[in-house]
């Protein structure tokens, strides 16, 4: 793969993810990096250079940029940090030691960035140690750094979305003060804002349970300690999704001590429950909109009974 190319390719993995917005000092490192590579093209074009100055040029560049993209790389799991540093985790001892798991693997990706650039910065580095490099970068970030970064950032959407539903329950705890009112001064005898009230409860407890099915899954996949019941939560779920997955949730593998002991499944059967925990965070989303659809049609009507 033409250099520059692979390059470039590691630069756009560090794009803006449509489910998190990344934080304006990665979007100006981004545009920095980006105006260096065009950099380098122009100058590789350009035929008043001579070969020996481009290649020098080629090499000064080069490593700026690789040194740039390890700079994003941490600035975007620093970020990450930041984020799960918000979460309301129950406070207890297991979602605590999920917690400190999900920093250790995130610290472990932070400091093969910083290993990483220790490698990269120095004289006696060449173009194709570049090229080695920047391969093995890319291969790293898409097989365990991107992964993580999903993951947690699925946790996170599953949290976020508990404190989301709250603040439904507040709402609806008003609204029902509100329709008594209304009721208790026959305003009306319509029972089409009960009716509305009962189907809001409804889908927002609907929603409650799908959330809580979510941090269910991600207490069990996620728990540093394996036992037995986690074992066979696990495997019984994942059979659930998928009857011909061939899956052993024992002797799982974990990472060394230089990266993280979090329990990470490398099967299929894993992926399938992970693609269940956002196949949720999808439906509890969705129940969080129609919940507050109907709230919208209440005020409405509730509005016109008090003009």
């Amino acid at each position: 793969m033409n250099r520059i190319l692979l390059v470039t390719l590691l630069i756009l993995t560090f794009s803006v993810s449509p489910l998190f917005a990344q934080s304006s000092q990665i979007e100006d490192k981004l545009s920095d990096t980006k105006t260096k590579v065009e950099q380098l093209i122009e100058i590789k074009d350009d035929i008043d250079v001579s070969d020996e100055e481009k290649a020098q040029a080629e090499l000064t560049i080069k490593k700026a940029v690789l040194l740039d993209i390890l700079d994003l790389g941490i600035l975007q799991l620093e970020n990450l940090k930041k984020k799960l540093d918000k979460i309301s985790f129950p406070d207890t001892q297991e979602w605590e030691e999920i917690r400190a798991s999900l920093y250790e693997r995130i610290d472990g990706h932070i400091a093969y960035y910083q290993e990483t650039k220790g490698v990269v910065d120095n004289d006696e580095i060449e173009l194709e140690d570049i090229k080695a490099m920047a391969q093995s970068i890319k291969e790293q970030k898409t097989s365990a750094i991107d992964p993580t970064i999903r993951n947690i950032n699925d946790i996170i959407i599953v949290f976020s979305i508990a404190d989301i539903l709250s603040l439904g329950d507040q709402r609806l705890e008003k609204i029902s003060s509100d329709i008594a009112k209304i009721y208790n001064k026959n305003l009306t005898k319509n029972q089409d804002l009960r009716e509305l009230f009962v189907d809001a409860s409804d889908v927002l407890e609907q929603a409650h349970t799908v959330n809580n099915r979510s941090k269910e899954i991600i207490l069990h996949l996620y728990s540093p300690t394996t036992s037995t019941s986690t074992t066979e939560f696990l495997g019984e779920l994942a059979l659930s999704l998928d009857p011909t997955a061939t899956s052993t949730f024992i002797d799982v593998p974990e990472y060394d001590e230089a990266t993280s002991t979090i329990k990470v499944l490398f099967d299929t059967a894993s992926e399938l429950i992970r693609e269940r925990i956002r196949g949720l965070v999808v439906e509890s989303l969705g129940k969080v909109r129609e919940t507050y659809s109907i709230f919208i049609t209440m005020s409405i009507r509730a509005q016109n009974l008090l003009e």
